[in-house]
Parts: C-alpha cells; sequence; structure tokens
C-alpha cells in the first residue's frame, strides 16, 4: 500500500508537468562586476516563486526533485559545488502515513563560486547557465530557463 501511493503521487506530478508553464523566476547575479585572475566570485541563482508555490532542496525527501544548473563558461573559469540555502521541512499526512519534503517557498538563492583561473586573458566573459527545477502547489511542473550575465 505505501508503494502505491508514493506510486500514485508519482504518476500524478509527472503527467500534471506536460500541461502547465513554470511560474518561477530565475536570474543570475554576480559578487563582483568585475575579476582578477585567481579570484573566485560568488554567482547567486536567484529564484522567485509565487505565493503558494515550492521548489526543492539538494536532497528533496519523499517527493519532488532539487533544482540543477547546466553551466556554459568560457575558458579559464570552472563552477565550484552549490551552497543551498537551509530549506523548510514540510509533512505532509498521506493517510497513515507521513511525507517529508524540504522545500523552498517564496524564494531561494542558491550560491555557486567562480573561480577565475591564474592565466585568463583579459576581458568581459559571459556567465551562462540552464537551471532546471520542478515546482509545486496542488500540482507539480517542471521548469527551465536559460539565463546568462557577464563579468
Amino acid at each position: 500500500m505505501k508503494h502505491g501511493v508514493r506510486l500514485a503521487i508519482l504518476i500524478c506530478c509527472l503527467f500534471s508537468t506536460t500541461l502547465f508553464a513554470a511560474k518561477t523566476k530565475v536570474q543570475l547575479l554576480l559578487s563582483a562586476e568585475a575579476a582578477k585572475p585567481s579570484d573566485t566570485v560568488l554567482v547567486a541563482v536567484q529564484m522567485k516563486m509565487p505565493t503558494g508555490w515550492h521548489t526543492y532542496w539538494k536532497n528533496s525527501g519523499d517527493s519532488g526533485s532539487p533544482t540543477e544548473i547546466e553551466w556554459t563558461l568560457p575558458e579559464g573559469v570552472r563552477a565550484g559545488e552549490i551552497q543551498w540555502p537551509v530549506p523548510r521541512k514540510e509533512i505532509t499526512p498521506a493517510g497513515d502515513m507521513k511525507f517529508v519534503t524540504y522545500i523552498y517557498d517564496g524564494g531561494a538563492t542558491l550560491l555557486v563560486p567562480l573561480k577565475i583561473a591564474s592565466d585568463i586573458s583579459p576581458g568581459e566573459k559571459s556567465i551562462s547557465a540552464k537551471i532546471s527545477w520542478q515546482e509545486c502547489e496542488t500540482m507539480c511542473v517542471l521548469g527551465n530557463a536559460n539565463v546568462s550575465t557577464s563579468l
């Protein structure tokens, strides 16, 4: 029974993701406008969800999937690991069971260090990323956005 309920929830989420557009807005913000060779600059992936909607932490719990970042970086710039903010723990009763998920509602800012190589060539550098996430309210939707900024 326990696995049947989880399977039903997963199937509902998968089918609903193709029917509705994502609501979350995403942008990239840099901790500095300029950097020197060997510097580390933080890039913030700022996500803003409408009231009632949420996205998921790196360990989403019993449902959901975490935000993923696919970087397109110039030669001489390397992205580190995502620094995740502390999520909110949500407990949802389902019959005699409880589902625990770790979510962000309202907004979340994921920080990623960008390491600048010591031998990088001077000039403006384009920083781009494809951000993918799952957001939920009463139904779940897969979202993605291509975002960019310059350093």
